[in-house]
Order: C-alpha cells, then sequence, then structure tokens
C-alpha cells in the first residue's frame, strides 16, 4: 500500500495531462485508444465524441481517481475497476477548490484536506 501512494506521490499532477512518468510509454504507445485532453465542461460537450456510449478514450485531462480516502487508515478495502466518465467530471474540476482536494487526498496529505471534503455543502 506504501508503495501505491509512493507511486502517485511521484506523479505531476500540476497540469494534464495527468499522466504518470511510468506509465507514459504505454499510454503513448497505445494505438487503439484515443487520448483526450480537454480542460473544461465546455469543452468536453462540444467534443465529437460526447454522447457516444462506445467512446473508451483516455481522459487525461481529469485528475486520476485512483483511491478516496485515508489509505493507512482503512481497516477494509474495496477494490472497482475505473470509475468511469460522468457529465459533471469537469465541471467539477472546474472548481480550484475542489480539485485541489482531490490532489492532497492522491497525495494523502491529510493535515490539509478539509474535513467537510466529502460532506454535500447545503
Amino acid at each position: 500500500m506504501i508503495e501505491l501512494v509512493e507511486f502517485w506521490k511521484n506523479c505531476d499532477l500540476s497540469q494534464p495531462p495527468y499522466v504518470h512518468d511510468d506509465d507514459r510509454s504505454s499510454i503513448d504507445a497505445a494505438t487503439n485508444i484515443s487520448k483526450i485532453t480537454l480542460r473544461s465542461h465546455r469543452a468536453f460537450v462540444e467534443h465529437p465524441t460526447f454522447g457516444d456510449e462506445n467512446d473508451g478514450s483516455l481522459h487525461l485531462g481529469l485528475l486520476p481517481v485512483s483511491y478516496q480516502g485515508n489509505l493507512l487508515r482503512a481497516d477494509i478495502f474495496i477494490i472497482m475497476l475505473n470509475p468511469g466518465l460522468g457529465l459533471s467530471d469537469y465541471q467539477t474540476e472546474e472548481d480550484a477548490e475542489h480539485a485541489e482536494q482531490v490532489r492532497l487526498i492522491i497525495r494523502q496529505n491529510f493535515a490539509e484536506v478539509e474535513v467537510s471534503f466529502s460532506v454535500p455543502k447545503s
């Protein structure tokens, strides 16, 4: 588990495309999948693949959701497949505060994560 956290701590999350250096050659070599680096919800909905249920493009403009929560304090782990792409993903990441909280969780830096981050604002 520590290796997983260290792996993601070494990923440049300052700007897209969000690809770990150790994965870059494999992703660059993949010719059977499209790579898309969009920066906004508007660009997403205006992209030619928007609404195509068969589109399997890698959206490298979104922060990776490698895991959620504090891995060192977890009693159990639920292993899931890729969370997929949702209509609101780009819109959510346009919120700079939200994107920064995601970066902190990826790095497992909970000293700066807002306690209310996972609780919806009313």
